[in-house]
């Protein structure tokens, strides 16, 4: 657990701007690391694993080659999307944000059915994890302007997304009408 927070912490500094570390020892780090995602059951190094692999997907050319090069990686991701420990996914969905903003790896993540899991996290958040709603929020608006990502956008997905965000007018329409007793036509008009 020390091992992987002192990792972790020292990652955090490595950036493109200022690289402390050489791609060789990156790729090493993460070979290491990528197992503790699924192959422990302490929560903890899950989620400080999942630290250390956002750090590195800060790199585009790490992502490219390391990441991009390892579905199972990316399988496992999908699947931690699905756990209900919130800094494992929230931590998930970061290591997705970085990764879509790197251009050649956009498409890639889209094969492994990430929209719908991606929109299965913003629904399970909803107003009560308004960060956690954000990163999915988020994450969805970098994968949809991907070229080629229209064919992954599947009438079951966007349906469930419109679901989505009509519960989550319909929960505010709610706060809104018990704070201040205004009706939904009623604060269109403030």
């Amino acid at each position: 657990m020390n091992a992987v927070s002192c990792i972790t912490n020292i990652l955090y500094y490595d950036t493109a701007a200022c690289p402390l570390f050489e791609p060789e020892t990156r790729t090493a780090v993460f070979s290491a690391a990528k197992n503790y995602l699924l192959e422990t059951k302490n929560d903890e190094i899950q989620i400080e694993t999942v630290r250390v692999l956002s750090n590195l997907s800060r790199h585009a050319s790490f992502c490219e080659n390391d990441f991009q090069n390892d579905k199972s990686f990316l399988e496992a991701i999908v699947i931690v999307l699905e756990n209900t420990l919130r800094d494992l996914v929230f931590y998930s969905v970061g290591i997705l944000i970085n990764m879509s903003l790197h251009a050649s790896v956009n498409i890639y993540l889209l094969e492994c059915d990430l929209i719908g899991k991606l929109v299965d996290v913003l629904k399970d958040s909803n107003l009560e994890d308004m960060d956690l709603a954000r990163v999915a929020a988020k994450a969805l608006h970098n994968l949809q302007g991907v070229p080629g990502a229209q064919k992954y956008w599947t009438e079951d997905v966007v349906n469930k997304l419109d679901q989505v965000t009509l519960s989550v007018g319909e929960e505010l329409d709610s706060i809104m009408v018990s704070i201040c007793g205004y009706k939904r036509y009623d604060w269109f008009k403030l």
